[in-house]
């Protein structure tokens, strides 16, 4: 009888989660990628975005040329400006980016279309 309570009580809050919202990650669109990185990331403004063609992340061009990445991380997003020695890797619309973070080695993102311009001389 204790475990059929347990089970129950395990789905009621699992019910209960989802209803709030806690289901997956929500899906970036362009004017939320710029939204989130702008919102974090102090002083950057975004001229150009590559968004991932399942909306699981993006790559921003700031004004003063620097990039920017979009992941997600649990229910939300992270933000993080790349520096210039930080390594782009791309195979047709694939593109591999090297962190070298403790907890995040790299980002794969396939792009939605082909590299933008502003990204094609970046990419090796």
């Amino acid at each position: 009888m204790q475990l059929l309570l347990s089970l129950i009580a395990i789905i009621a809050l699992a019910g209960f989660a989802w209803a709030l919202g806690f289901r997956s990650t929500p899906v970036l669109d362009d004017a939320r990628a710029l939204a989130e990185a702008e919102g974090v990331l102090p002083g950057f403004r975004a001229t150009g975005v590559a968004l991932a063609d399942n909306g699981r992340g993006a790559l921003l061009q700031g004004a003063d040329g620097t990039l920017a990445v979009v992941w997600p991380l649990a229910d939300g997003w992270i933000a993080r400006r790349l520096d210039a020695d930080k390594r782009l890797v791309a195979d047709h619309n694939q593109i591999r980016i090297l962190l070298g973070e403790p907890m995040r080695k790299s980002i794969e993102l396939e792009l939605a279309g082909p590299l933008p311009a502003w990204l094609a001389g970046r990419v090796s």
